[in-house]
């Protein structure tokens, strides 16, 4: 009887990879090399199958070695569109399996090792730095840095038992994490701050800080010219000020060396545009991380409406080719529609740069796709996501942390007219001032089903505040509506909402009589046909759907910063879903 093993392998780490970036440059290297790693890895294991005559199968992400392969790779080439994980079906036992993960995390290791020397190359291979003492600074960094886990486990009559032991059994090897020494005597990389910037000489027992960063800069003159840079807009260039480790130096370098890989023209992996090509003029710009819900659920089939029969492979299979679908073929053109650069989108989670005025739009039609049978996974399927509004100077590290906790935040919120948990989005503004304002909604209004019409979206509710603002209301009406109810909230500001009676029915009343004079208040004189009463019943109603009215208060100061920021026939397209 032939014997049959799962493979589940992990290529990280994912946050050292990608938290770090300092310019958009650094963010789109570090996704787009997780994901390389993780081809490498994929293309291993189908390979030594196939070799040896072995069936192999992907079961997560949907991907073949002819798709692997393919030199087809159109205008998303760009895009890193896998996961930094897999999950592999291979016919044969534990042992032989094994053997299969071992030289694909050879592979893997070799392959990294090769794109950050390469970077050194590129850099400083014209100049007279001693570059072998630059390569072998680079080696050391590499195998501090890279971590490859990997489990096979032997398939039983129970596929989704199987399953589980696998992805416990890593997780498990995850957290007993090693952490390697390595002996650093100089001054730390500029971008990541963990491994020593390369430099030829090592610095003395009784040299000063001024002596080293001395000699670290003749180490950095003598870069190529190519790499110099002193515009700030200059992406991908290596600046005076910036000294970068083995593996910072890989990746700031990396568009040649994939460029080379991929075997196409110079028109593809050119360098990233900045932050402030996505500004508009306006010095503020939007960023998008989005991810499906209880993916973990639908994967064991406690959510399964594919008409698979039993859950099993099959029903694992079929979810992943539906993400790959989506992740491959909705989502870029989605994002080119509404103006954005795509950074990621590796099944059902993704990362755009997106320009302001167009980025709730974005945001409803992929929620709207991502849960549709035809472009996404399926009816049921949800998706929370997170929007940062931030100025150019805002320095991106910080902008991404908060835009991960945002999403986290999306992922517990709970709706109090429902109890119905995630299916949210978060936005924050983060002003050049250093202010933040940031607010949750669920995508639908009253915990209906999402249907992708407009009129049952919360979003569609916050263009017509915006509409409101922009044309009928004076700029004063955020501050009153602040200053009539944040006495009524008393210490627990964060977490309340008002409750001046006991009564649901009697709050709702009250509070829809308060913002309608609150409104009546704040008209321009030439809005004397405005409908008050059907305003204040649709600010009751998003009222109602939101945590606490602090964050109601923040909604309404983050409507007034979109109209404060774009005004005229370009705010009507920026909340228009088409």
């Amino acid at each position: 009887m032939k014997k049959n093993s799962l493979i589940g392998f992990n290529v990280g780490p994912v946050q050292s990879f990608i938290a770090a970036a300092r310019k958009v440059e650094d963010l789109w290297s570090g996704s787009y090399l997780l994901s390389y790693l993780t081809e490498t890895a994929m293309k291993s294991v189908l390979k030594q199958a196939k070799t040896k005559g072995v069936e192999a199968k992907m079961v997560f992400p949907d991907r073949t070695l002819d798709m692997l392969d393919s030199n087809q790779w159109g205008d998303e080439v760009e895009v890193a569109s896998l996961p930094n994980r897999f999950v592999c079906l291979i016919e044969q036992g534990q042992e032989e399996s094994a053997q299969f993960c071992i030289v694909a995390k050879e592979r893997v290791y070799e392959e990294f090792l090769n794109l950050c020397k390469s970077g050194v190359d590129e850099v400083f291979k014209k100049s007279n730095v001693n570059i072998n003492v630059l390569k072998e600074m680079v080696q050391k960094q590499v195998e501090a840095t890279l971590e490859v886990f990997w489990v096979v486990e032997e398939l039983g009559h129970d596929y989704n038992e199987t399953r589980h032991n696998l992805e416990r059994h890593l997780a498990a090897i995850k957290n007993n994490l090693k952490y390697p020494q390595v002996r650093q005597e100089g001054i730390i990389c500029s971008v990541c701050g963990s491994h020593e910037a390369l430099r030829e000489n090592i610095p003395q027992k009784d040299d000063t800080i001024y002596l080293i960063k001395k000699e670290l800069k003749k180490t950095w003159n003598k870069r190529n010219e190519t790499y110099k840079s002193t515009e700030p807009e200059d992406n991908g260039r290596i600046k005076n000020n910036e000294f970068l480790c083995g593996v910072c130096l890989g990746k700031r370098t990396s568009r040649e060396f994939f460029r080379k890989k991929r075997k196409v023209s110079d028109k593809y992996f050119n360098y990233f545009p900045s932050t402030i090509t996505f500004a508009e003029g306006n010095n503020y710009y939007g960023i998008l991380l989005a991810d499906g819900d209880n993916m973990g659920k639908w994967f064991k089939g406690d959510i399964s409406l594919l008409n698979t029969g039993s859950p099993g492979i099959e029903l694992q299979q079929k979810i992943s080719k539906r993400l790959t679908d989506f992740s491959q073929n909705t989502v870029p053109k989605l994002v080119k529609k509404f103006g954005g650069r795509l950074i990621y989108a590796g099944g059902d989670d993704l990362l755009a740069f997106v320009p302001m005025s167009n980025i709730l739009s974005l945001a409803l039609e992929l929620r709207n796709a991502f849960g549709s049978k035809e472009k996404g996974l399926a009816p049921e399927a949800t998706m929370s996501a997170g929007i940062v509004i931030a100025h150019v100077e805002a320095p991106l590290k910080r902008t991404l942390n908060f835009l991960r906790d945002l999403e986290q935040t999306s992922k517990k919120y709970i709706n109090p007219l429902t109890g119905q948990g995630k299916d949210a989005l978060s936005l924050a503004i983060l002003s050049r001032s250093g202010e933040m304002r940031t607010s949750t909604i669920p995508w639908v209004i009253n915990g209906n089903s999402f249907s992708g019409k407009l009129e049952d979206c919360t979003v569609t509710l916050f263009n017509t505040i915006i509409k409101a603002m922009q044309e009928d209301l004076s700029s004063t009406f955020h501050y009153r509506f602040a200053s009539a109810f944040l006495p009524l909230l008393g210490s627990n500001v964060m977490k309340k909402k008002i409750a001046v009676f006991s009564d649901e029915k009697n709050n709702r009343e009250l509070i829809t009589i308060e913002i309608a004079r609150l409104l009546k208040r704040s008209l321009k004189e030439n809005s004397k046909q405005f409908d008050i009463n059907d305003l204040a019943s649709k600010l009751v109603m998003l009222y109602e759907n939101m945590p606490s009215t602090l964050q109601f208060i923040h909604l309404l100061q983050i409507a007034k910063f979109f109209v404060r920021q774009e005004g005229g026939d370009k705010l009507e397209i920026a909340f228009k879903s088409s």
